[in-house]
């Protein structure tokens, strides 16, 4: 296993592999064309990005078997998909903003999933090869708003309303890992990914069947419970996969 991060010299934006506490920087722009450069940079004294720039961001509703199913409602027969914003990515430890409108904001620990080629029609016996690696995604959502408006465009799509790890583990395959929400520290989700319903194979499948897969792109595998935690202004949220990463951010009221 091993982790790839992004991180900002002067003004433009380079891909490193990371080996323990070292940064070894990379030509190109995504798996299929990244050559070391020779250097080696401390890992302690990058400004880190957003490890993966998505043209898309797919996610996934209601794919755990542990789902808190609601009077009348069933698990879904197929994947339920939408659509989240790039422009919702959130570094870790930067504050969630909650919107004047809304009133009901809730966290979902998700795992991501960081496609590494391009891909349309991918087989499921395939699908780990365009797999580039993973990463811990907080899908922030306004609950009430989601209800009101049906479709989840809006719900989901706020500005700061993808918190996302800092860096993208590759070399390993998709669990089972440990997932878990934990609000003001305590830990208020706790289970793992072996308890998805349509599994990450399965899913590249089906998302790629629809709309063709690109290199950065990011799918959301859904989150345990299916309706994530209930947070306010003033706590703080934070959201971990064991293996994979984590990212910690307070929620403030958008100004």
């Amino acid at each position: 296993m091993f982790s790839y991060i992004r991180f900002l010299r002067g003004s433009l934006p380079e891909y490193a592999v990371v080996e323990g506490d070292t940064a070894f920087p990379l030509r190109g722009s995504d798996p299929s064309s990244f050559e070391r450069t020779g250097e080696q940079l401390p890992l302690k004294e990058l400004t880190l990005l957003c490890p993966c720039t998505p043209g898309k961001i797919i996610g996934v509703g209601l794919n755990y078997r542990d789902i808190q199913l609601k009077e009348g409602e069933r698990l879904p027969c197929e994947p339920k998909l939408f659509l989240k914003s790039p422009q919702a990515i959130l570094p870790p430890g930067q504050p969630i903003l909650r919107p004047a409108e809304v009133q009901e904001l809730s966290c979902e620990v998700e795992l991501a999933v960081v496609i590494g080629k391009k891909g349309r029609d991918i087989p499921e016996t395939e699908a780990m090869g365009y797999i580039w690696g993973y990463m811990t995604a907080n899908d922030v959502t306004a609950s009430d708003i989601q209800r009101r408006d049906v479709l989840w465009g809006r719900a989901k799509n706020y500005d700061t309303f993808l918190p996302l790890s800092d860096r993208i583990l590759a070399g390993t395959g998709p669990g089972p890992f440990r997932l878990r929400c934990i609000k003001n520290g305590s830990i208020l989700i706790d289970s793992f990914t072996d308890r998805m319903i349509c599994p990450v194979p399965r899913l590249i499948h089906y998302i790629s069947h629809v709309m063709t897969l690109c290199p950065g792109d990011l799918i959301l595998t859904g989150t345990p419970t299916g309706y994530g935690v209930p947070v306010a202004p003033g706590d703080v949220v934070e959201v971990a996969i064991e293996g994979i990463g984590s990212c910690r951010n307070p929620v403030n009221c958008s100004l």
